[in-house]
């Protein structure tokens, strides 16, 4: 091809700002498209009403839109009227593109693609999952039966796209033989330096507080862990680090030697002050990546196996971070943790190496590239479960 390619880049969240991890992977794939060509950006989210408007951000051709009715069994279906809106906002139709890359399974599926045209699915959050310590309450029963419909229903859209891009190699046996990519999620920055592990018994928890698992693993912990970390350890803290509302931190901080500031200007601080970091998530999608982002600050991570199970191929348990499963282990793995520094000093130092080596934005960007300049120029085949393309 000796054009440049006109790539249409379809995103629910914005790429143009990183204030949470899917606007820091949007953001990092809309580098990547750069470079492969000339790039639209249609931010389609969902809303009250279908329309769109055409604006130019950042020196790109933007168009945010809206979609009405997203919800359900018409989640995943086209819209031909919606199609023909954002192309007379984009001002050509889809058929004059290139490449279309989605992000996220939704936004792209409202579209009418054309043929002819090769299309690529980030299939970030593909598969939602639960351990048995994610219970059983009424409001997680009724959000595990939604998942599990949207599922089915997500799966049956697959053979509208060419080629996927996955975060993790447990998703790569739900694509069939499409062509797939491992684009595994990586911190937005990992640090060029970090201070030792300090001595004392401060632990912190960095996440979204607002959102059920990290909240529903904090109640969790908190119920079940602190009161027998603060028997043996009744010097140790607990920083909760995220937004939440004001009265589920307060909660929080009724419990003995628990903080929760909410949403702090300066993180790089809160991991140097930190001993350990604990993450008792139980239900998710994607690859939680506040685990690899403490790990790039140079400290410890205890976690659930439901985490690490995302990161089975790289991520040694006990060499590069700790894992825990039940109420005691969680409590013995802090408890002597905070009792050895040289050990965590250990486990920090080599998760911090592994995840310089294996989850940087350089692999992220090189992975992308690749997948997609292949995509464009024809030479992907259908791979099976077992055949990686460009992984880092």
């Amino acid at each position: 091809m000796t054009t440049s390619p006109r790539i249409l880049y379809v995103t629910p969240v914005s790429p143009l700002s990183q204030a949470s991890g899917a606007e820091q992977r949007s953001a990092l794939l809309l580098r990547a498209l750069l470079e492969l060509g000339t790039v639209d950006v249609l931010q389609l989210a969902p809303g009250t009403r279908s329309h769109a408007r055409r604006d130019e951000v950042a020196n790109l051709h933007y168009v945010q839109g809206e979609v009405a009715g997203g919800d359900g069994l018409l989640r995943y279906r086209p819209k031909p009227d919606l199609t023909a809106a954002l192309e007379s906002a984009l001002g050509r139709t889809l058929a004059g593109y290139d490449l279309i890359v989605g992000r996220y399974l939704w936004s792209l599926c409202q579209l009418v693609l054309p043929a002819g045209v090769p299309t690529i699915i980030d299939l970030d959050d593909f598969r939602y999952r639960y351990a048995p310590q994610a219970g059983w309450s009424l409001s997680v029963l009724k959000e595990r039966l939604v998942k599990a419909v949207n599922q089915l229903l997500a799966r049956r859209q697959l053979h509208r796209f060419d080629a996927a891009f996955v975060v993790s190699r447990r998703d790569m046996g739900l694509l069939g033989k499409m062509p797939i990519a491992l684009l595994s999620n990586v911190p937005w920055v990992i640090p060029s330096q970090v201070t030792p592990v300090p001595g004392g018994h401060r632990v912190l928890f960095v996440g979204s507080l607002w959102y059920r698992p990290n909240s529903d693993g904090i109640d969790w912990f908190l119920a079940e862990v602190w009161p027998l970390i603060r028997t043996s350890c009744p010097k140790a803290t607990l920083c909760l680090v995220g937004p939440a509302p004001p009265a589920r931190r307060a909660g929080w901080e009724q419990h003995e030697g628990v903080s929760a500031p909410g949403f702090v200007e300066d993180l790089a601080a809160a991991y140097a002050a930190s001993s350990l970091i604990v993450a008792p998530i139980f239900s998710g999608g994607g690859t939680n990546i506040k685990v690899l982002e403490a790990l790039g600050h140079g400290r410890a991570c205890l976690t659930t196996p439901m985490v690490t199970a995302a990161f089975s191929d790289t991520v040694v348990a006990g060499r590069h971070l700790l894992v825990a499963n039940s109420a005691p282990e969680f409590a013995e793995s802090v408890i002597s943790a905070l009792r050895n520094p040289a050990v965590l000093q250990r486990v920090a130092d080599e998760g911090r190496r592994m995840v310089q080596s294996k989850f940087s934005t350089d692999a992220f960007h090189s992975t992308a590239v690749g997948f997609m300049r292949q995509l464009i120029d024809g030479g992907l085949r259908p791979a099976t479960a077992s055949e990686f393309i460009n992984t880092p």
